[in-house]
């Protein structure tokens, strides 16, 4: 923005705003669109084994895009300008969908996965983030439709995520053809604005680190723009390094019950899953394990866990079979 230039010299900012200025200050070079071409990127398991092999890369050629299979890092499909020129640069285009079909959401949502699904594709940086959801709502037996519905709302009005539903394959290539046709609109209006160097990319907005499991699974991020391909994709494959705090903390998720805000109060108490078995070990008999976790607090109104969760928790990480 035109503060940007102004705000450098200010010594009273905070560290994160000057890194902000930093940032801002970064040049950037603005060239017209024709220099380039947009190409939709699909990841390399959207084409993999199965009946949709080759079909969108087929169909998206067929309809006039260009289109390529990469191993992206996060994301289904995503959309870079690349120059046409030596040499050949990609600037990550404001967009990325995250497809699913109907029956894989509902899997996700069952399994716990779904938040850090979530959280990762908020890490993209990138404001126009879209699930595509694929297929009827009516037919699954596995959860209720207005749990999806559910869903769905939450995506949209609390992750600013844009939701589209559609009810085949065809109708999201037809989708895909139109976001392709929507960036294309949109850049030969303003250019395309290239890094002048490696590693730098424009922040839209500056939030504190996540450095808390709630944080880290349902926190904001770091907004980026105008970022180099190589750059997008080391970022994220980077932040995908996770610690041994937030695994521990997506393994309690996976239990059935074990919301964001209890496992936040159990790992205020044990760092990481050697310290809960440690204490699991030094319990007197199994009934008195199985209530180790009973009286711990959780959220703003001060819940207790209770025993039939701290029971599950237990089993979870000493039995030898465990029935999510």
């Amino acid at each position: 923005s035109s503060s940007s230039s102004s705000s450098s010299s200010s010594s009273s900012s905070s560290s994160s705003e000057s890194h902000f200025d930093q940032e801002m200050e970064q040049p950037l070079q603005v060239q017209s669109l024709d220099q380039f071409d947009i190409i939709c990127l699909v990841d390399v398991r959207e084409v993999g084994p199965g009946k949709d092999r080759k079909f969108i890369l087929q169909e998206l050629t067929k309809r006039g895009l260009k289109c390529e299979v990469r191993a992206l890092a996060i994301g289904d499909m995503m959309w870079v300008a690349r120059s046409k020129a030596e040499p050949k640069v990609e600037v990550v285009l404001d967009c990325i969908v995250e497809r699913k079909r109907v029956s894989d959401l509902v899997s996700s949502i069952k399994q716990s996965r779904y938040s850090e699904q979530r959280a990762r594709l908020r890490k993209s940086g990138l404001s126009r983030v879209v699930y595509l959801i694929e297929g009827s709502l009516s037919q699954h037996r596995h959860l209720p439709e207005k749990a999806v519905h559910t869903a769905f709302a939450t995506l949209n009005a609390v992750f600013g995520f844009l939701v589209h539903h559609t009810l085949s394959l065809q109708h999201s290539i037809s989708f895909l053809v139109e976001v392709t046709r929507h960036l294309s609109e949109h850049h030969a209006a303003v250019g395309v604005r290239v890094p002048a160097r490696r590693n730098t990319a424009i922040r839209r907005q500056s939030l504190e680190p996540a450095d808390t499991f709630a944080d880290m699974l349902e926190g904001g991020f770091v907004c980026y723009t105008h970022e180099l391909f190589e750059d997008f994709e080391r970022r994220m494959k980077k932040s995908g390094n996770t610690s041994i705090r937030v695994l521990f903390g997506t393994q309690l998720r996976m239990i059935r019950g074990c919301s964001v805000d209890k496992a936040t109060a159990i790992l205020q108490v044990y760092r990481n899953a050697h310290d809960l078995y440690r204490a699991i070990q030094a319990c007197g008999s199994s009934a008195d394990s199985h209530c180790l976790l009973a009286e711990l607090t959780y959220g703003v109104a001060g819940k207790k866990i209770g025993k039939a969760l701290s029971k599950k928790i237990v089993q979870f990480f000493t039995e030898d079979t465990y029935t999510v």
